[in-house]
């Protein structure tokens, strides 16, 4: 088991936390204490992370880092979180004692979150991260439960999200609280633990959440070979340094599917072609990289082009703002 206890959160613990440089802002000083409590970070023997955190928000600021593609469903007992997806404000909140709000929302394609810190907001919560090619391997097939997960996986961001009130007497759950926090555990346990809570919290929202409020594509399966497709670019293509040139012929090749095919599905589920999303992802990227203060020509290179002054174009194009505009934010 890989975990990570804290106590007294600081900034850079996030790194930890969530595998890559957050962004914080206001900028403070490295040691200042944002939260204090417990926080417990482990990752099953399946790849499922597992985020426990019993914490008190010291300071009013917003923490940022890139978000993989997966699906979360967690359990908030206490306290309130306040978090950004795909620029869509999303407030949770845990209901009275007693009583805690189970929820999900999927992240569909890596992006950019944002998580905001509230003054004396006391935080208690459990959150399970599954990749996508997790659930596709395990939720297969026409059942229910596999339905209403593979139609779940159809929504990106903040249309995902689904939220329900709920007794907190669940047994999985304060398992997972018990046996993780600062005690000793195999790997074998913790995985069966886990998976205990993740199915008994999904069946609760699917009781409460029926398939025709969650999308009106009801006979709609995830496609395998679209989430294929995006998780062979995001570690083969995009994430390379010097930047790789796209050929369609060779991924559809190593992933044994003809070029039309991977077009069809990738563009069915994405609802854009495959050289869109590469294109768009890139510029993402990039906005990322010169939030790390790295230089314009530097990230203009990483993300593939030759002329600065292509990249500018295509960078404001996008999001409305130069990339020096952003550098000087940041």
């Amino acid at each position: 088991m890989n975990a990570i206890g804290i106590q007294g959160l600081e900034i850079m613990d996030l790194f930890h936390l969530h595998g890559c440089k957050p962004q914080v802002k206001p900028v403070t000083k490295q040691q200042t204490t944002i939260a204090k409590g417990q926080c417990q970070l482990s990752k099953t023997l399946s790849d499922i992370t597992i985020h426990i955190s019993d914490v008190e928000e010291l300071q009013p600021i917003s923490v940022s880092c890139e978000r993989s593609s997966e699906l979360t469903i967690g359990l908030l007992l206490e306290g309130k979180l306040q978090f950004t997806l795909d620029n869509q404000h999303i407030t949770l909140e845990a209901p009275a004692e007693g009583k805690a709000l189970a929820f999900a929302f999927n992240i569909g394609r890596p992006t950019r979150w944002h998580r905001e810190f509230i003054v004396n907001n006391h935080v208690k919560k459990i959150l399970f991260c599954l990749p996508h090619p997790w659930l596709v391997g395990r939720f297969r097939g026409h059942c229910e439960l596999n339905r209403f997960i593979q139609q779940l996986l159809l929504r990106q961001g903040a249309e995902s999200v689904i939220s329900e009130t709920i007794n907190q007497n669940i047994n999985s759950v304060a398992n997972v609280f018990q046996r993780c926090c600062g005690q000793a555990i195999s790997d074998i346990e913790l995985e069966g633990i886990a998976l205990t809570a993740i199915v008994h919290i999904l069946n609760l929202l699917k009781e409460h959440q029926p398939l025709d409020s969650i999308t009106a594509m009801q006979n709609q399966i995830i496609s395998t070979d679209a989430l294929k497709i995006c998780e062979f670019i995001e570690a083969n293509i995009l994430n390379s340094n010097p930047p790789r040139q796209l050929k369609l012929t060779s991924i559809a090749n190593q992933l044994g599917m003809s070029v039309s095919t991977a077009q069809r599905a990738f563009k069915q589920h994405f609802q854009q072609t495959i050289m869109e999303y590469v294109r768009v992802r890139r510029l993402e990227i990039a906005r990322n990289q010169l939030q790390q203060q790295l230089s314009i020509g530097e990230v203009s290179y990483r993300a593939g082009y030759t002329h600065t002054t292509n990249f500018s174009l295509a960078f404001k194009k996008h999001f409305g703002v130069s990339p020096g505009e952003i550098s000087r934010i940041y």
